[in-house]
């Protein structure tokens, strides 16, 4: 009778200590689930082509950015600033035929369009403008930023008279057009206009066109492929808006895109930036006997596809040595990502 009575309790027992097991067992499943959900959940995260991945990370807001949008948006946008520029020089009588109307009615619809996608696109995809723009790092040196310049500028050089060789064998009368075309005001243009026009290549210009083509492309398609394609693609388009002689601005944009990069900041190739417009502009403004010169001297260079072959041959490999030294990684984040952190100096 003992034995009837206590083989229940040790069978309870048994029961109630498989019970625990399987409580336990099911305990360990639902740990090693949300572990294994919570490893997906960083994978996702981590795997979004560029972004900053890892646990706590924040969101990359690139990846809803959609630069395809731009296109249809300049489509709209710029001729309708245009249009509402010349309407506007209408109703003042403007001189319609005059050089400063013909800059502020084609360059500021432009730059105005450009920009203001950029900020669209920010806002509504939870851009912090602070960060998209970066803080300088501390004991940041100017040297090997503003030293590639001038190899640069020899090299974009060098590609125009190449360029325009090519182009007269088969197309002379679009050269003879392109010269003709007036881009330094004229002296008796008036300060104010002559004031506005520099303001806009040299300060203008390089924020908007890095703000766009620097920040938003490369960390939207940094995002969305690598920071290598982004880089490519974003500097062939760069040197595709400058038309005819479009090596030499392509070649610029992918030092200017491993500038920023590297320092995680637009600050440092919208200063580059500045400083070869306003290199170009001074040089288009030197008076006198050096600029009837420098004409000469042009005439000449643009005359010989040689000088223009050698020009790029000794810029070309200190130009890629630049680019091998600083091109980002395989595995790198996105700038925007990267804003605030210490970076290299160069």
């Amino acid at each position: 009778m003992r034995e009837d009575r206590e083989e229940p309790a040790l069978g309870d027992s048994g029961e109630a200590a498989a019970a625990g097991q399987a409580r336990s067992g099911a305990s360990a499943d639902g740990v090693a689930a949300g572990r294994a959900s919570g490893d997906d959940a960083s994978g996702d995260g981590a795997s979004g082509g560029g972004g900053a991945g890892g646990e706590g990370a924040p969101p990359n807001p690139f990846a809803a950015v959609r630069a395809r949008t731009l296109i249809p948006w300049m489509l709209l946008v710029y001729p309708g600033l245009v249009l509402l520029a010349f309407l506007t020089g209408h109703l003042v009588r403007a001189d319609m035929e005059g050089q400063a109307f013909q800059f502020l009615g084609d360059y500021v619809p432009l730059s105005v369009a450009m920009i203001t996608w950029a900020l669209w696109a920010a806002r509504r995809n939870g851009v912090g403008i602070r960060r998209l723009i970066g803080r300088l790092p501390a004991g940041y040196s100017w040297l090997p930023a503003l030293g590639i310049l001038p190899v640069a500028m020899v090299f974009s050089l060098g590609s125009a008279i190449i360029i325009e060789y090519l182009v007269s064998l088969f197309a002379p009368g679009h050269i003879e057009w392109l010269m003709n075309i007036k881009m330094i005001p004229d002296a008796d243009s008036g300060l104010l206009y002559v004031a506005a026009w520099c303001l806009a290549i040299v300060v203008v210009a390089p924020t908007v066109e890095e703000t766009l083509f620097r920040s938003m492309l490369i960390n939207r398609w940094g995002t969305k492929w690598s920071l290598s394609t982004a880089v490519i693609a974003s500097s062939l388009f760069f040197g595709v808006i400058h038309l005819t002689f479009w090596v030499g601005p392509a070649m610029l944009g992918l030092v200017l895109a491993v500038m920023y990069i590297r320092s995680r900041t637009l600050i440092v190739p919208i200063v580059v930036h500045a400083a070869n417009n306003l290199i170009a502009v001074s040089l288009g403004f030197s008076g006198g006997d050096a600029a009837e010169a420098l004409d000469q001297a042009a005439e000449g260079l643009f005359a010989d596809p040689l000088v223009g072959g050698t020009m790029m041959a000794v810029s070309l490999p200190i130009l890629i040595w630049y680019l091998r030294r600083n091109w980002p990684t395989r595995d790198a984040a996105v700038p925007y990502m990267e804003a605030g952190a210490e970076s290299p100096s160069s």
